[in-house]
């Protein structure tokens, strides 16, 4: 069966202990007509020297002269890519073996879908899971949840996370990432985009979210909330939304206290709920077992890299 090409787009900023494992996780896939376009935004912490050692004709690196943000980072990779198909995917995260080749094959047999998503699993940074995020698959439902959140209280998002993103070359190209939006950039893009576009979501998780770097911290959300707002304003406000906009307002005033509400709830979690990869003095579940056994095949797989330091 033909594979389109896919370009597995990476903005690489100061995660240089996450990166080997995030790239590796590219190195597992199943599907196999893949590019790895990384662009370094600057980093200092060696992200950028690890990037340069790698010695592969389908892993293409650039780095920008100054620290870019991540909008614009993005969207130079996408400009930079050279496949049909885009897939997304952080350098703090991984991507499990089967995650591109089921996403593409998704695209394939509903042609009517622009982009599609993935479940995940919610980690942090010593990979203890958290949730299991198994998100609504059509459309419709998804959408739904500009107003409603998750639980209203978390206030307005798409969930579709962006890091699991797949989508064709000229969705990319027509939404790209507003420059002047430093967070929530995924829900700006979405809320600008689902009036013409179809979104999907294979609910199984295909991805270990880490709760790391900037997204995990309660100031980062509370930010993410004036730019949630900015969007809004600019963009919800049309005849066909205008209800889910007014409520999603409502439910965007309550967000930082939520989010700081959440930040507590994870730190319990990852202390008291034993939800633990490996040993915690209790077997693991079902699901703790899945993320392990993706996790040992992402670990087999290696990196060509040129002898360095």
């Amino acid at each position: 069966m033909h594979q389109p090409k896919v370009s597995i787009v990476m903005p690489v900023y100061n995660t240089l202990p996450y990166l080997e494992e995030a790239i590796r996780s590219i190195y597992a896939q199943t599907y196999r007509n893949w590019e790895l376009v990384i662009v370094d935004d600057a980093s200092t912490d060696g992200s950028w020297e690890f990037v340069s050692r790698i010695r592969d004709e389908r892993v293409r690196v650039w780095r920008n002269e100054r620290n870019m943000r991540n909008s614009f980072t993005l969207n130079r990779a996408i400009s930079l890519a050279g496949g049909e198909y885009i897939a997304k995917m952080d350098a703090d995260d991984v991507s499990f073996p089967e995650r591109i080749e089921r996403q593409i094959d998704f695209l394939l047999r509903n042609p009517e879908v622009d982009a599609v998503g993935c479940g995940l699993y919610r980690v942090d940074k010593e990979l203890n899971l958290i949730t299991v995020n198994r998100p609504p698959a059509s459309h419709r439902e998804i959408v739904r949840f500009i107003a409603l959140g998750r639980k209203f209280i978390f206030g307005p998002s798409f969930p579709i996370t962006d890091g699991c993103l797949v989508a064709k070359r000229e969705w990319f190209e027509r939404w790209k990432y507003d420059p002047g939006i430093p967070y929530a950039q995924d829900f700006d893009q979405n809320l600008r985009s689902h009036y013409t576009s179809v979104f999907a979501n294979i609910s199984d998780p295909l991805y270990l979210y880490r709760r790391v770097g900037v997204t995990s911290s309660w100031l980062s959300q509370t930010k993410a909330v004036r730019y949630k707002l900015t969007s809004l304003l600019r963009h919800g406000f049309k005849k066909s939304n205008l209800g889910l906009s007014v409520l999603a307002l409502v439910s965007l005033a309550l967000r930082p206290l939520f989010a700081y509400l959440t930040s507590l709830y994870v730190i319990m979690v990852g202390r008291k709920a034993g939800l633990r990869t490996a040993g915690g003095g209790r077997s693991p579940g079902k699901e703790e077992r899945s993320m392990m056994q993706a996790m040992e095949a992402v670990r087999k797989a290696t990196i060509p890299l040129a002898e360095g330091s």
